[in-house]
């Protein structure tokens, strides 16, 4: 083998274990992203279910606010025609 074709080979070589590090850090990136996204999927999961829960406070009290409107009502009805 003549100079040349040792550089080549030499060269090849780093320019392989330069792509295999490429690969590595975007191995490593891809996975920090997924987790990342991973824990905002969590964090919504839980602002939705913390705000059902709030929409279903307030139906229950506006139900319970309507029926006692309606009972209210029908009290000063009763009273009105007395």
């Amino acid at each position: 083998m003549n100079k040349s074709s040792v550089q080549a080979v030499d060269e090849v070589y780093r320019k392989q274990k330069e792509a295999e590090k490429q690969l590595q850090s975007l191995k490593y990136q891809a996975e920090q992203n997924r987790k990342t996204a991973e824990k905002e999927v969590q964090k919504l999961k839980k602002r939705i279910k913390w705000q059902s829960e709030k929409i279903n406070e307030i139906k229950f009290y506006c139900g319970i606010g309507y029926i006692a409107a309606l009972v209210l009502s029908a009290c000063l009805i009763k009273m009105w025609f007395l």
